[in-house]
C-alpha cells in the first residue's frame, strides 16, 4: 500500500462529502485499498449507512462530463477526480492576497482501480490550472506507459507558479542577515 503523509485540518469540499468527515489521504488510501482488491476501507466515515456511488458518479461526471475537470480526461479509460482550491489566507503589504493553492483527486479506471492520485500544488492557483493537469499526465503515463498529449505536457513544464510569499520572506531575512 503507498504511504501518504496526512495533510492536518484539510477536509474535501462540502458539496461532495455532505456527511463524510475525510481527508483527502483517507480518500486516497481508501482508493488504493479498492485498487488491491481489498475489503479494507481505510476511509473513516461519520455515518455507516452512506452510499459512495453518488461520490464517485460525481467525480466521473466532473471528468467526462463538463465539469472543472474535463483536462483529466483521457481516452479509453474511465477517470474520476475531483477538483479543489484552498484559499491562501495570507496577504502581501499592499493588501492583496498570495494565490491559492491548486488541488485535484483522482483515481482511475472507475470500476476496478488501477491508480489513485492527489495533486496539492502550493500557490498554483485553481484547482484545474495546473493540479489537473499534472495528475493526469502522470495517470496517463502510469495507464498507457507513454504521453501522447505534448501541449498539455508543454504547459505544465511551461508553468510558472508564485511563490511571492516565500520571495517575501526570504528578502527580510536577507536584510536581517547580510552577506558578509
Amino acid at each position: 500500500m503507498v504511504k501518504v503523509k496526512p495533510f492536518a485540518a484539510i477536509r474535501p469540499p462540502k458539496a461532495i462529502v455532505e456527511e463524510v468527515a475525510a481527508r483527502p489521504y483517507d480518500v486516497l488510501n481508501s482508493q488504493e485499498a479498492k485498487a488491491e482488491a481489498g475489503e479494507k476501507s481505510l476511509l473513516h466515515i461519520t455515518k455507516p449507512e452512506i452510499d459512495f456511488d453518488p461520490i464517485i458518479d460525481g467525480m466521473w461526471q466532473s471528468v467526462n462530463d463538463g465539469g472543472t475537470s474535463t483536462a483529466a480526461k483521457l481516452e479509453g479509460w474511465d477517470v474520476c477526480g475531483k477538483t479543489g482550491t484552498a484559499e491562501h489566507y495570507r496577504r502581501r503589504a499592499n493588501g492583496t492576497r498570495y494565490p491559492d493553492h491548486s488541488t485535484f483527486i483522482s483515481f482511475a479506471p472507475r470500476n476496478n482501480p488501477k491508480i489513485a492520485i492527489t495533486v496539492y500544488i502550493e500557490h498554483g492557483g485553481f484547482g484545474s490550472q495546473i493540479a489537473v493537469p499534472i495528475a493526469s499526465l502522470i495517470e496517463e503515463l502510469y495507464l498507457t506507459d507513454t504521453v501522447k498529449r505534448h501541449d498539455m505536457l508543454e504547459r505544465v513544464m511551461q508553468y510558472t507558479i508564485n511563490y511571492g510569499y516565500y520571495d517575501a520572506k526570504q528578502q527580510k531575512y536577507d536584510e536581517k542577515h547580510p552577506k558578509k
